[in-house]
């Protein structure tokens, strides 16, 4: 497997699906290649580099739901939400060399974020009953 040719129809999916569907979409359409190979295979065919479709940057995400990025950060590590690497095709400061972008899956980091919010309204409703300070947090789906 590893250095084989590639055949039509694996550069033909490689083409098709690149920034259609995630990776974890995409690897088993060529179950013969590991996820580096295809990403190589992208590159070297000239695919372009960057955040896939589907996906957000932290800091993106991190705007949509009103929160810093590093608490973003946070709940996506709670929730155990996989945080991917990006490399986008320039980098501003040096270049020729490429930019590292971590990235997630839209919809995972939504789901966790809701689901973080729920357990601080528990934290919450118990610090009320504590009589602690609560701290309100607002989340607005898809902004």
């Amino acid at each position: 497997m590893g250095g084989s040719r590639w055949t039509a129809e694996e550069l033909a999916v490689l083409r098709r699906e690149w920034h259609e569907v995630s990776a974890v979409t995409l690897k088993p359409k060529l179950p013969r290649r590991s996820w580096i190979a295809i990403r190589r295979k992208a590159v070297e065919i000239g695919l372009p580099l960057g955040i896939p479709q589907g996906r957000a940057s932290i800091s993106e995400m991190a705007r949509r739901c009103g929160v810093d990025p590093e608490k973003m950060r946070e709940v996506l590590e709670w929730a155990g939400v996989q945080i991917a690497i990006a490399y986008t095709s320039r980098n501003s400061v040096w270049p020729g060399r490429h930019e590292r972008r971590r990235h997630v899956d839209i919809d995972d980091a939504l789901d966790a974020f809701a689901r973080w919010l729920r357990s601080e309204h528990a934290e919450q409703a118990a610090a009320r009953g504590a009589g602690l300070p609560i701290t309100r947090i607002t989340f607005e789906r898809g902004k």
